[in-house]
């Protein structure tokens, strides 16, 4: 099969009826994913007369985290680029059942490319340079097509996706399991385990990803019991043992965590939950939730300490018995004086309110010795022991 042949069958894949091909989208939001600013640029300045918001991103990474924290209408992506192309970019939104519809650009378009773009459901395939008045074309059709869609899912997804997101999340329940990862104290001895959300179906790998799911289809509460004794399980195998639980919004923004018939209570007071910085966050009432929860016995942990702009807020709102340095700040820290600084600062902090500091994604001798040095005296990571069933 030719380029041009492949080119526009992709063109046409998922396009509806005649009125949809012919209608214009006015407005909307796009995420454009390319390592070249100047076509974040170019696409701004063409789609202005749309009243078209773009937000650019440079690479798979950087589009994932933006989608996790907003709802766009579009995602345009450059098929090669550093630090994560295209297709892993394709990857990404199929893991976490993202339904908008992409635009993927090339201008080196192959045929195993396209075939690719086209088994991951791409809605169009554009190769640069582009025709401005294409361009136009395909993105007032595929923004139509996403609102066409949303009006007719009113929980996020069409009965076709739902009925594949539905098989997925079964088939993740049903292979779920928990990794640990040891955490060690000063002489590398084990003083507790993190537990880690695992499952055997490949598109839901990603904690994040399975729980966005469950959200989906509104079955959070059904995922948090399988998680709960899971976890049961390895607190009875391990009776000495702290464990780190990393508590998802849904388990903290619910009632369904709380309740008093929750098995986890049992072991709550060898229980340290985590609470990462998600948006969402905002919109509960947390001194109120943590406060609940500690009347079971838990004690609490900020993961990541350090990289979000709230953290200070939760420290308060929080009090917690933990904090954790994650690989950002962690990785390499024995090259990078400005992250010792960092480090140095936040130890002395919390050892004067008494708050215990863990290293996250130690990976090498170099960092443990150098983040010893810093003071801090518990630690996670490879170099202690990979995540194990």
């Amino acid at each position: 099969m030719r380029m041009n042949e492949i080119t526009e069958m992709v063109s046409s894949f998922q396009s509806s009826s005649a009125a949809l091909e012919n209608a214009r989208a006015s407005g909307g939001l796009v995420l454009v994913v390319d390592d070249e600013p100047a076509i974040h640029r170019a696409l701004q300045r063409v789609l202005k007369s749309m009243q078209i918001t773009i937000e650019g991103v440079l690479n798979s990474v950087e589009a994932e985290k933006a989608l996790s924290e907003k709802k766009f209408d579009l995602i345009i992506s450059d098929l090669h680029m550093s630090g994560g192309g295209g297709l892993a970019l394709l990857d990404v939104l199929e893991e976490k059942g993202v339904t908008e519809p992409v635009i993927m650009m090339s201008g080196a378009p192959t045929v195993e490319s396209a075939i690719a773009a086209v088994n991951h459901n791409v809605y169009s395939y554009l190769t640069k340079p582009f025709d401005v008045e294409e361009l136009k074309s395909l993105v007032g059709n595929a923004i139509a097509l996403s609102r066409q869609e949303k009006s007719k899912r009113p929980y996020g997804i069409t009965l076709r996706k739902k009925s594949v997101i539905t098989q997925q999340f079964e088939a993740a329940l049903d292979s779920l399991w928990i990794a640990k990862q040891p955490i060690v104290n000063i002489r590398r001895s084990s003083v507790g385990f993190e537990l880690l959300l695992r499952n055997e179906e490949s598109s839901l790998k990603k904690p994040e990803g399975f729980w966005d799911c469950a959200s989906e289809l509104g079955r959070e509460e059904e995922l948090s019991e399988a998680i709960s004794m899971r976890a049961l399980e390895l607190m009875d195998y391990h009776p000495h043992h702290t464990f780190f639980y990393n508590l998802h919004f849904s388990e903290l923004g619910g009632n369904f965590f709380s309740r008093k018939a929750n098995p986890l209570h049992k072991f709550a007071n060898r229980v340290v939950l985590e609470i990462s910085d998600r948006k969402e966050i905002t919109s509960i009432n947390l001194p109120e939730k943590v406060r609940r929860l500690r009347e079971f016995g838990y004690r609490f942990a900020i993961d990541k300490f350090g990289l979000g702009g709230s953290d200070l807020e939760k420290l308060f709102q929080i009090q917690p018995e933990h904090i954790k340095f994650g690989r950002a700040l962690t990785k390499n820290v024995h090259k990078r004086p400005e992250n010792e600084k960092l480090i140095v600062r936040f130890v002395e902090i919390c050892k004067e309110i008494r708050i215990l500091v863990i290293a996250e994604g130690v990976e090498s001798q170099e960092d443990f010795l150098k983040l010893k040095e810093l003071g801090v005296e518990v630690f996670q990571g490879f170099l202690f022991g990979r995540p194990v069933g």
